[in-house]
């Protein structure tokens, strides 16, 4: 029996010896892009509204962005919003958080997200990436909500 435990773990030992170092995704330099966020909300009040974009996971960075629309309407398009980011993960993943606050409603946020691109063997992908967000308001949800029957 001892020996098939010693045969086991030579052969794990001369694996990893033939295999190298395993790469880590630390080792790995981050990817860059430009993506071209394309947002569109529906059933926004005339209040004034602020919507954020940040972040939404560690390994994507970008500049904060913050918006205030003053615009009310059935579909608000905002013009599209050029963000540079960075991703530092393994997976290339590029998330962001976006908040909607309007008066007198509790801030609505989602995450969305993609994977940033790049050709091979290169870090900066040639072309820019495009994103196109469709959201609902808080008041609308609210009003939604307040229609529906509770049992």
């Amino acid at each position: 029996m001892r020996s098939r435990s010693w045969m086991a773990a030579l052969s794990l030992v001369a694996g990893f010896a033939l295999a190298g170092t395993p790469t880590r995704a630390a080792d790995k330099a981050p990817v860059r892009n430009t993506i071209n966020l394309q947002l569109q909300i529906t059933g926004l009040s005339a209040d004034g509204t602020v919507v954020e974009i940040k972040p939404g996971n560690p390994a994507c960075q970008f500049d904060e962005i913050k918006k205030t629309i003053r615009h009310a309407g059935s579909i608000v398009r905002l013009a599209d919003l050029s963000i540079d980011a960075e991703s530092t993960g393994a997976d290339h993943q590029c998330s962001f958080l976006i908040t909607i606050k309007e008066p007198g409603q509790l801030p609505k946020e989602f995450r969305r997200g993609l994977r940033l691109a790049s050709k091979a063997g290169e870090k900066t992908a040639a072309e820019s990436q495009t994103l196109k967000i469709y959201l609902t308001a808080p008041s609308v949800a609210a009003k939604d909500s307040a229609k529906t029957p509770r049992q």
